[in-house]
């Protein structure tokens, strides 16, 4: 006869306390600014989303909303 075997990978995982505390979203700092048009000029203000490499920093890094990381 097979013996029964306990199914361990249909328990249910428990859920981080790591996740669960964490902290609110992010506001978008050019919202929270006022500003409605970036200037892609403005060196000044695009360093700080911007890598050394040149790279994107993440939305989800930076803060910054859908509309305004295209």
């Amino acid at each position: 006869m097979l013996k029964k075997r306990k199914r361990s990978h249909l328990r249910r995982k428990r859920i981080p306390t790591s996740i669960l505390l964490r902290s609110k979203r992010k506001v978008c700092p050019f919202k929270e600014a006022g500003i409605e048009r970036i200037d892609y000029k403005d060196v000044e203000l695009l360093k700080s989303y911007v890598t050394e490499g040149g790279k994107i920093i993440p939305s989800r890094i930076s803060g910054v909303c859908a509309a305004n990381q295209r």
